[in-house]
């Protein structure tokens, strides 16, 4: 056993972790200890979802363990640097695992007093940097990282910007200890459509009071925001039996999806 744990240290399966004062191992199931003391707020894409499913349980804990790593932050344990001069894609993975697996993924402002990491992707690496030149466009407010992955910035001038921004909307889900436990327990099926982040700028529109009209091109998000502002009226007012809330779509199938998202979070009946 003595050896078997020198080779990893010597191949840096095992890292230390000074912030926990214990060493950790990568291929370990992740520990969520602490995490609403991190710099940062994990947070995932569908995307990333169905990439890390198709990797073997012991990748899936490296993968999550790289995505911890970022948001406490730990760059120690990090096998290089983020890019802090520009929005842009990042790329990431931990001291001796680069060969196994990598992190695909962008720095956006959270809807609380912290920056979110958007994990989009995860794999090896020439499956990490093909998704990165079939994907120029990076996410729409993607936010450059300060030095020692300390938090975000927005850019200077139009000339800090590497990569033109795509206009969709991506939307993610944020993650902690029941959802992260339920990915690597293979518990979760698919990802709640009724439970997912959005914007600052959206938040601020989600909650404005009813009536609410919104303009705007597609894949920017509108019904997102709209479902969010139903969610949040419908909490104000599911005690007070004389207010009741309609929800008008344009399609059979669009209706349909809003009917799920209701069920799956249990407020709007």
């Amino acid at each position: 056993m003595k050896k078997f744990v020198d080779y990893c240290h010597a191949s840096r399966l095992i890292r230390s972790d000074e912030r926990l004062g214990k060493r950790a191992a990568a291929w370990l199931k992740p520990s969520w200890i602490g995490l609403e003391k991190f710099v940062w707020q994990p947070s995932m894409t569908s995307r990333f979802y169905h990439t890390l499913n198709a990797l073997s349980n012991i990748d899936r804990n490296i993968a999550l363990n790289t995505l911890l790593a970022i948001c406490m932050p730990n760059e120690k344990s990090l096998a290089s640097q983020a890019n802090f001069n520009v929005p842009c894609w990042q790329q990431s993975s931990l001291k001796g695992c680069s060969d196994r697996v990598q992190l695909v993924w962008v720095a956006k402002a959270g809807n609380v007093n912290k920056p979110k990491v958007e994990a989009h992707f995860c794999g090896k690496r020439e499956e990490c940097n093909n998704f990165r030149q079939t994907h120029p466009l990076i996410p729409k407010d993607t936010k450059i990282v300060k030095q020692g992955l300390t938090g975000i910035r927005d850019a200077l001038v139009e000339s800090d910007v590497a990569n033109e921004q795509s206009q969709n909307i991506d939307i993610a889900w944020t993650l902690n200890e029941s959802i992260g436990n339920a990915l690597l327990d293979d518990e979760l099926d698919y990802l709640p459509d009724g439970i997912f982040d959005l914007d600052p700028a959206q938040t601020h529109i989600a909650a404005d009071k009813p009536p609410l009209l919104i303009e705007s091109g597609s894949g920017t998000g509108k019904t997102n925001v709209l479902f969010k502002h139903a969610v949040d009226y419908a909490y104000q007012v599911r005690d007070d039996q004389d207010k009741s809330i309609c929800f008008v779509t344009v399609s059979h199938r669009l209706s349909q999806e809003l009917k799920k998202r209701y069920d799956e979070i249990g407020v709007i009946e």
